[in-house]
């Protein structure tokens, strides 16, 4: 299966702080029903139906437990207790989750600009295109 195959059904939330947004999505999640990452498009659907067009970084995705367990060991003291609780949660998620529950962590990590920082990660950065994007254009 290809990568473009690969993540297709996967949800992601489309960047809150994306300035030009041409769908008008920013902070909402979706579905992704179609990728070309060699051209860096991806299409998302959204509950209301419509579909956007956007590049890997404009949409956000869960970090890999692993970084979010070790953030939580070396700074969770710093956190308040729901930031830290949603965290962990959004780790448990990722590490075990089913794919319509990482829907639910994603609307956790909107809760607040903590969790949302340290709980999630671009698409590209997840997916390591930021170096094959550029290579193969």
């Amino acid at each position: 299966m290809s990568p473009n195959e690969e993540i297709a059904g996967n949800y992601v939330m489309v960047h809150p702080e994306l300035k030009n947004d041409p769908a008008g999505k920013a902070a909402q999640i979706g579905t992704i029903r179609h990728a070309d990452l060699i051209r860096n498009d991806v299409y998302v659907e959204f509950q209301d139906g419509q579909l956007g067009l956007y590049a890997a970084n404009a949409l956000l995705t869960l970090k890999k437990s692993e970084d979010i367990f070790k953030y939580l060991e070396r700074d969770g003291h710093t956190l308040s207790f729901i930031d830290y609780n949603n965290l962990h949660k959004i780790a448990l998620i990722e590490r075990f989750g089913y794919p319509e529950q990482v829907s639910r962590a994603l609307e956790l990590a909107k809760e607040s600009e903590t969790v949302y920082r340290k709980g999630l990660v671009s698409l590209e950065d997840h997916l390591g295109l930021k170096n094959t994007i550029r290579r193969l254009r």
